[in-house]
């Protein structure tokens, strides 16, 4: 990599992430409507939840587990399932 492409990528890793935060979806709307309906305690708690579930998924991805999954046909297929069923269950 050339002399600053590494502050380049950074950059403009956090600025993807920022935009990711931002931007209304299904976390926002579940964490604006609890806060509103229960509080601000349970809507701080919920929010602890979320970023500490999507902290979880980037670290297990920046270590391999992605590319882990990929290559292992039956963890694919078995993860693809399960949230297939879970999609149906909610």
């Amino acid at each position: 990599m050339a002399r600053g492409g590494g502050r380049l990528l950074v950059a403009a890793l956090k600025k993807a992430g920022s935009a990711v935060q931002v931007t209304p979806g299904p976390n926002m709307t579940y964490l604006a409507v609890l806060g509103a309906s229960r509080g601000r305690i349970a809507g701080f708690a919920a929010l602890l939840g979320v970023a500490l579930g999507l902290a979880f998924l980037g670290i297990a991805v920046g270590l391999g587990a992605g590319s882990l999954i990929l290559n292992n046909r039956v963890a694919y297929e078995s993860l693809r399932w399960a949230g297939a069923v879970y999609l149906c269950w909610l």
